[in-house]
């Protein structure tokens, strides 16, 4: 899939979980085409150090908005930070998600349910919530949330995960109809292929990556989905 012409010059770009895997990758990718960021995850320090290979390829540095997503009552300041300092918000990337490995459903423990919903389904609904005001700023909104290729058909042993993102994908869903032709955002999934993260590596130890796309490969198949001219909405792409 071919990314579609878009001038990503001063765009404001909001991506959550950008420190490492994906995130980052796209976020560097970005930077290469002058967007501004506001990238949020846990780790300061994690956030800086991508930060810095962003002032090496743009000259500029990100906004850094340390979160951790389940503390929800922070979202509200977040989006007024976002409106004081750009008075819009042209994309929201939802990236951040926990996998939480591998478990039979009878030893699935109710706190490491609850840490995934909140993570993966809560955190990016009350997002939303807080995020659409900023969206309707922008001449083209866009967001754009990551799931997964499994979702449809998981593994055994993944079940918590991937009834997160299946969840994710029907609040996707619904809200795309909700602002169809009464906004400018468009709202879309992006499934990558399996990638060499470092969750994927630590719940996959010793497999073979000669044939698992790096992050990097995975970026270009978001564009479409950023595009001013974006005719997806409500849909599923596959990396």
């Amino acid at each position: 899939m071919t990314a579609l012409k878009t001038n990503y010059k001063d765009k404001v770009i909001l991506i959550t979980g950008a420190s490492r895997g994906f995130g980052a990758a796209l976020a560097k990718s970005l930077a290469a085409k002058n967007a501004q960021l506001i990238l949020t995850a846990r780790n300061q320090a994690a956030l800086e150090e991508i930060d810095d290979d962003i002032f090496n390829i743009s000259h500029q540095h990100a906004t850094l908005l340390p979160l951790n997503l389940c503390h929800h009552e922070q979202f509200p300041a977040l989006s007024q930070a976002i409106y004081d300092r750009f008075g819009k918000l042209d994309c929201f990337i939802g990236n951040a998600a926990i996998f939480g490995g591998y478990h039979p459903i009878g030893h699935i423990k109710h706190h490491h349910w609850q840490q995934l919903v909140d993570t993966n389904i809560t955190a990016n609904l009350h997002l939303l919530q807080n995020l659409t005001p900023l969206l309707k700023q922008s001449k083209y909104g866009r967001v754009v949330m990551l799931s997964s290729q499994l979702t449809d058909n998981p593994p055994a042993f993944a079940s918590c995960f991937h009834a997160t993102k299946a969840a994710l994908e029907a609040i996707v869903k619904s809200y795309a109809k909700e602002i169809d032709n009464i906004t400018n955002i468009k709202a879309n999934i992006y499934r990558p292929n399996k990638m060499q993260t470092a969750s994927f590596l630590s719940s996959h130890p010793g497999v073979d990556t000669s044939n698992i796309a790096t992050t990097d490969m995975m970026v270009d198949g978001i564009y479409p989905l950023l595009a001013d001219d974006c005719s997806y909405n409500g849909d599923i792409i596959d990396g």
